[in-house]
């Protein structure tokens, strides 16, 4: 199979200015700066005597290599990484697995399955495919029972978060070991409950909101157009704050990132930078410029 860097596609503005809005451009910045890119690549090659060609096609790693010059002449170099952490995730063929945890209603699904789309990572773990992993984590004081005194909600929330985590941690060995990049996420995503090397390629970050109030807002948010009903959950938020509390608590310990969840775009935009600054950290990510 040819290699996705050595292809031929279409010199096309449209298609690079998408590129930089799935990077968190703006719709005309990016239509501005694609037509900067197209410029810089048709002085390179100047089109021959024969004004009715075919459209131009050219290398896809000079189409990037120029993205990112002209994103980084304008100081862009937010929008620059993820631009290029997209291609590298969609050519190097490094297996990772990116693992987004947070309380209920912090907004983990909606999310991870965007980042997923705009990293072109494919995204595995879904409540079908492993309903563990979407389980009311508020709830596991009734589900597992212990006779030892102390804050009930958070040891079984942890021995629940302990056996699925098993599970996890299985499915992400598995995907790594037959080359797969994958999104995961879910209520028991906790760190410290399980241990891998320190070179697998495991990236983990959690998501919290800021007040009690704007995470009662997002469930009244969630339910407003459907058939359920928020009760539960308004009822129980004494509880779901703890547990976030806790999560929070066990990031801090182990050096995991935790990002706060504001508007959509914004906290898609904040976790796609944090997974692009460890692949950074721990691949090398830079663009093989076109000789």
């Amino acid at each position: 199979m040819q290699d996705l860097d050595d292809r031929r596609v279409p010199l096309s503005l449209g298609m690079i200015a998408r590129w930089m809005m799935k990077a968190g451009m703006e719709s005309d910045p990016a239509d501005a700066a694609a037509a900067r890119v197209v410029g810089i690549i048709e002085a390179a090659h100047p089109p021959g005597a024969d004004r009715g060609a075919p459209q131009a096609t050219v290398r896809r790693d000079e189409v990037f290599a120029r993205i990112s010059d002209v994103l980084l002449v304008d100081g862009l170099t937010d929008v620059e990484r993820r631009v290029r952490i997209r291609r590298w995730v969609r050519t190097s063929g490094q297996p990772l697995v990116v693992a987004v945890g947070g309380s209920s209603g912090v907004g983990k699904s909606t999310i991870s399955q965007e980042v997923a789309d705009r990293l072109v990572i494919r995204s595995v773990l879904n409540p079908d495919l492993f309903p563990a992993l979407s389980q009311s984590s508020f709830s596991a004081a009734k589900m597992l029972k212990s006779n030892l005194t102390g804050n009930r909600l958070l040891f079984a929330y942890e021995e629940q978060a302990r056996i699925v985590q098993h599970g996890t941690v299985a499915l992400a060995r598995r995907s790594v070991k037959e080359g797969q990049q994958v999104m995961i996420n879910g209520v028991h995503i906790v760190p410290g409950l399980q241990e891998v090397e320190a070179d697998f390629p495991l990236f983990t970050y959690v998501l919290t909101v800021g007040s009690a109030e704007e995470h009662r807002g997002r469930f009244i948010k969630r339910f407003l157009d459907g058939d359920r009903k928020p009760t539960e959950y308004l009822q129980r938020m004494d509880a779901i704050r703890e547990l976030d509390a806790y999560i929070v608590e066990q990031c801090h310990r182990h050096g995991v990132q935790v990002i706060v969840a504001t508007d959509f775009e914004g906290t898609v935009l904040s976790v796609m930078d944090a997974v692009g600054k460890d692949l950074e950290a721990r691949f090398d990510t830079h663009p093989i410029l076109p000789g």
